[in-house]
């Protein structure tokens, strides 16, 4: 878990590390309170929940964030 001095708490899971200057943002569909990660596997930048669940698993527009899945 990390505290902020604002006062938000978030759990950051297994497949996640944080990056060198975390700090909480807001979704900028649903504003949400989130944290930017970087996942462990590919190093890539994922939002998450206080709760560590993924952001995309839960905001209700996710889908309009999804970049489409290239053709091979």
């Amino acid at each position: 878990m990390i505290d902020f001095a604002s006062g938000e708490h978030f759990v950051v899971p297994e497949w996640a590390m944080l990056p060198p200057d975390p700090r909480p943002a807001r979704c900028r569909s649903c504003q949400a309170s989130i944290l930017w990660v970087v996942t462990v596997k590919a190093g890539k930048r994922a939002p998450i929940d206080p709760d560590g669940i993924s952001h995309f698993a839960t905001c209700p527009e996710a889908e309009r964030w999804r970049k489409p899945k290239a053709h091979v």
